[in-house]
């Protein structure tokens, strides 16, 4: 099997930089895109066709809530890992609430050992 397609999304930039320099060190996965808006996002979702999805929950002007529903609505999408990255202590129902099929959630601040170890489970 080939590698596990990874596309990182968050709107500040040292931690999509240092999600790639520790999602590059680990077999069998490679990260195909880094974005920092969530059209952005959609764009290269749809053009790498990613396994993995590593998402920050809000942007500077807007939340990647929509985008995730839209995305898992697309019958080639519906398997696709959504991992939230987020410091808003609400998401896990802001998750339940909008009906989203989350993977994981990741609480900043974090230990990017802990976003290996996750990613992990998925490859």
């Amino acid at each position: 099997m080939g590698k596990k397609k990874v596309l990182i999304a968050d709107d500040i930039s040292i931690i999509s930089d240092t999600l790639r320099m520790e999602l590059e060190k680990m077999e069998g996965v490679e990260v195909v895109a880094i974005v920092n808006n969530i059209d952005l996002e959609y764009k290269k979702i749809i053009e790498f066709e990613p396994h993995i999805v590593i998402t920050d929950l809000k942007f500077k002007r807007d939340t990647s809530i929509n985008l995730i529903k839209e995305i898992q609505e697309m019958e080639k999408f519906r398997k696709l890992v959504f991992i939230l990255i987020t410091s808003d202590t609400e998401a896990g129902s802001i998750v339940e609430k909008n009906n989203l099929k989350i993977s994981d959630i990741l609480y900043k601040p974090f230990k990017y050992h802990d976003i290996v170890d996750i990613v992990e489970k998925y490859t």
